[in-house]
């Protein structure tokens, strides 16, 4: 159009009909949400609406529940309509602000799976979608194609057996409800979850002292309703005193224990060792027991010379306080063995019996569960046969 003469120009406004509404509208206002800070309507032109939704990321108020998208001619959870964009906002172009269109910002309710350690820290969470029938488990087949039930929620095992110490076992999960009741493994795994739920670990806690009461350091494991021990490390001391107690937690702290009687206890030299068990026990009614250490010394007599030479050595086994703790006498040619608890030895020929024998002594070393058995072997040398000759005499060392 051609302009001839001065115009007077009026704005043409068109009220803007676009409605906007969740699904959860209802809960929301019955937690006293305003509304219009959950799902509303901006004006980032002239020309264009937006829609907007908020997410739990974003605001409190929507916790417990996930953005599932913008949605027209929506009726009901199970009849959604038509989906517009899964993002929280979507734009309205010209005249479509203009319609009295409503648009549905659709959320679905999950329920929090929250797994705790110890501390009563979250280790793991797991969200389950409200329309979802899940449960704790689910089957499949082993190496010999039987059914078998698995965890799920594989995470939460490895985050527990991470937090735990290394004397610790995990045995199970229990529920603690909103009202504080506490709910055994056994009576919810197999349910479908309908709700928010807290669990917190059951372990079974192996204390092992050493005569002085001082921890000593063990790996703990569970086979077949039996605890395995293996030392981390080299030990000396003659017996181990061993706790078995189960230890249920929940929002408090500890929520029960109790002490585990009859519990078969094995005990192996180290987790590198091949050898059968080193010491066997079982529990009494206070979960305790004890274990009692033992190794061999085995004493050999030797000689240089091939002779028949029928001579008798005393020898004394030495603790690390020089206490003569067991005396054996041995021949030439023979092998004794002691039976002795772990410790630290020394091996003495006995030489106040018979001038000529001098005496020889061994270095000390320990008899460990890295050393079961040491091998002492003491090799006559004879200088002469002769008793009373005034000089000469029999060495008798120790290799």
């Amino acid at each position: 159009t051609i302009v001839y003469k001065a115009l007077e120009l009026y704005p043409i406004y068109v009220r803007v009909q676009a409605q906007v509404q969740s699904n959860i509208d209802t809960a929301l206002t019955q937690n006293s949400v305003n509304l219009s800070t959950i799902r509303y309507i901006t004006r980032p032109s002239t020309s264009q609406i937006q829609l907007n939704a908020k997410t739990s990321d974003q605001t409190n108020d929507l916790d417990g529940y996930v953005f599932e998208g913008w949605y027209v001619n929506y009726q009901n959870d199970a009849n959604r309509g038509d989906l517009l964009t899964r993002n929280t906002t979507y734009i309205l172009e010209g005249a479509e602000g203009a319609q009295a269109t409503t648009y549905t910002a659709v959320y679905t309710r999950i329920y929090g799976i929250y797994y705790h350690d110890t501390t009563g820290a979250v280790i793991y969470t797991a969200y389950v979608d409200e329309n979802t029938s899940r449960t704790f488990v689910t089957q499949t087949l082993d190496n010999n194609n039987n059914t078998v039930e698995v965890p799920i929620d594989s995470g939460a095992y490895d985050a527990i057996w991470d937090s735990l110490e290394e004397n610790e076992i995990f045995l199970n999960w229990q529920w603690e409800q909103a009202n504080g009741t506490l709910v055994q493994w056994e009576d919810f795994y197999d349910q479908t979850v309908t709700g928010t739920m807290d669990l917190y670990p059951i372990i079974r806690r192996v204390e092992v002292t050493d005569p002085s009461g001082n921890d000593v350091d063990v790996i703990v494991g569970m086979e077949n309703d039996e605890i395995n021990l293996c030392f981390d490390g080299e030990y000396d001391e003659p017996y181990i005193s061993i706790h078995i107690e189960d230890v249920a937690y929940d929002s408090s702290g500890v929520s029960s224990s109790e002490d585990i009687e009859d519990m078969p206890i094995n005990l192996y030299a180290s987790h590198q060792s091949t050898q059968s068990t080193i010491g066997e026990a079982t529990t009494d009614e206070n979960g305790e027991a004890i274990i009692y250490l033992f190794g061999e010394i085995n004493i050999t007599q030797q000689s240089e010379q091939q002779d028949s030479d029928d001579d008798v050595f005393i020898y004394q086994i030495l603790d690390d306080n020089n206490q003569v703790i067991d005396e054996v006498s041995v021949t030439l040619g023979e092998t004794k063995t002691i039976i002795v608890p772990y410790g630290r030895y020394r091996v003495r020929r006995k030489a106040n019996w018979a001038w000529r024998y001098p005496q020889s002594i061994t270095n000390e070393f320990g008899i460990t569960n890295l050393n079961l058995e040491e091998d002492v072997t003491f090799v006559k040398n004879k200088v002469t046969t002769k008793w009373f000759d005034g000089t000469s005499y029999i060495d008798n060392d120790y290799e």
